[in-house]
């Protein structure tokens, strides 16, 4: 399932893995770990920006964009 040109607001409500960017308050590990937690699947970690990117079922959606540390989620 790829999903390409998604907006935030009409992410796919499904068990389908959705390929996403998440924007930090940090990186921290307690915060990764709390992504992971949520189910999100790191990718990848470019160094230097707090940001994230990897793939999360699209279910799970709403529990990572509900965590404090995440400002901001886009599509991948």
């Amino acid at each position: 399932g790829h999903v390409t040109g998604v907006q935030t607001c009409a992410l796919p409500i499904s068990m389908e893995l959705v390929g996403v960017r998440l924007f930090l308050r940090d990186t921290s590990e307690a915060t990764l770990n709390k992504l992971k937690a949520a189910g999100l699947r790191i990718i990848a970690q470019p160094g230097g920006v707090k940001l994230v990117i990897g793939e999360i079922a699209g279910n799970k959606l709403a529990a990572l964009a509900a965590l404090e540390e995440v400002r901001m989620i886009a599509p991948r």
